[in-house]
């Protein structure tokens, strides 16, 4: 799974970015750059895929893939597929659910959905049966701290809500191909059961330790996704993930500036306000025009400029920032081009 979504990523690139484009994707780094890019290659919906992915982890793979054949080094130094490689990733691809990775508007809630409900289940399965001396699973404060009160408030009434968990569980399970279901499950600690760890699944199901993240991550997107989508139909699951749920996937800092821009002040008294560099704002507004389709960018930029720049970034089928400024005479700076490619990415130049 790791070496397919990596040639992929590679080949989304079109020799124009470096190796650490693809790693920052992964990782969920939270720069406007790594927001372009995965707007820019279509690798949205990996963002934050792999968050603990070592630098030296994904030059080894690639060295392997060298190796195969299936990526080499062009004379600029970028990496690119070979036919082979394209060939292995198409006949590979629908082997594994890359469909499930939701990106962006679930990377910073998947971490937490899963260790709250994997420790309340934990919790509720052993008090409910009269086992209140157990070795938490999980020893992040702040996930503790949300099972206590959630626990502290439905304690009167565990039993119902045990049976209506395992319910939504098991309806929601039953959209997952049998193994993927296996899977979620085989995670969970309950009383006098004990959850299989990422490296005992890899042993069980022969995978490297790469895939099974990759795996775990893509099936928790694809169950959060079911929940916030269809949360009447999931109340209780919904719970899990209701208060980190944003209509607008943006960074604080980023939803800071969209708040100061609202009511309607400009990039300087915004930049004055936050006491933040001119060169940061801009960033947050690359980021709000990636994924707010309301935004317009006429406030920052005239029409005509936008014509320009993005007539010209269409005949030279690029995203390099220099090659269409260039082209353009440098008449505009690097700032206003990259609001006009980030609009356009997202179909929604207004």
């Amino acid at each position: 799974m790791f070496p397919l979504l990596l040639l992929h990523s590679i080949q989304q690139l079109q020799e124009e970015r470096t190796l650490s484009a693809i790693h920052h994707i992964f990782i969920g780094k939270k720069s406007s750059q790594t927001f372009q890019d995965m707007h820019a290659y279509q690798l949205a919906s990996f963002y934050g895929c792999y968050r603990t992915l070592k630098r030296s982890t994904i030059q080894e793979e690639v060295e392997r893939l060298k190796r195969n054949g299936y990526v080499f080094e062009n004379d600029e130094g970028r990496l690119q597929i070979t036919q082979e490689g394209a060939s292995y990733t198409q006949r590979h691809w629908h082997h594994y659910p890359f469909d499930y990775f939701g990106g962006k508007p679930y990377h910073s809630i998947d971490e937490v959905f899963s260790a709250r409900l994997l420790l309340f289940i934990q919790t509720a399965s052993n008090i409910a049966k009269g086992q209140r001396q157990f070795i938490p699973i999980e020893d992040n404060r702040h996930v503790l701290q949300w099972v206590k009160s959630f626990y502290a408030t439905h304690q009167h009434d565990l039993t119902n809500v045990l049976n209506t968990l395992s319910d939504e569980l098991y309806r929601i399970l039953c959209s997952f191909p049998t193994e993927y279901a296996e899977i979620i499950v085989l995670r969970m600690t309950g009383f006098h059961r004990y959850g299989l760890s990422k490296e005992q699944l890899a042993t069980k199901y022969g995978l490297t330790i790469h895939d099974i993240s990759l795996l775990l991550t893509a099936l928790n997107h694809y169950l959060l996704s079911n929940v916030v989508k269809q949360s009447t139909t999931y109340p209780m699951l919904y719970q899990f993930c209701r208060d980190g749920v944003r209509d607008i996937p943006l960074t604080k800092s980023g939803r800071q500036t969209r708040y100061w821009l609202l009511k309607g002040y400009s990039i300087d008294q915004i930049t004055n306000i936050r006491h933040l560099k001119r060169s940061t704002i801009e960033d947050h507004l690359i980021e709000i025009a990636l994924a707010d389709p309301t935004f317009s960018i006429s406030r920052f930029i005239p029409e005509e400029a936008v014509k320009h720049i993005s007539q010209t970034a269409n005949q030279l089928k690029t995203n390099k920032l220099k090659k269409i400024r260039e082209s353009l005479d440098e008449d505009y700076s690097y700032f206003q081009i990259r609001l006009v490619l980030a609009s356009l990415t997202k179909g929604n130049l207004k």
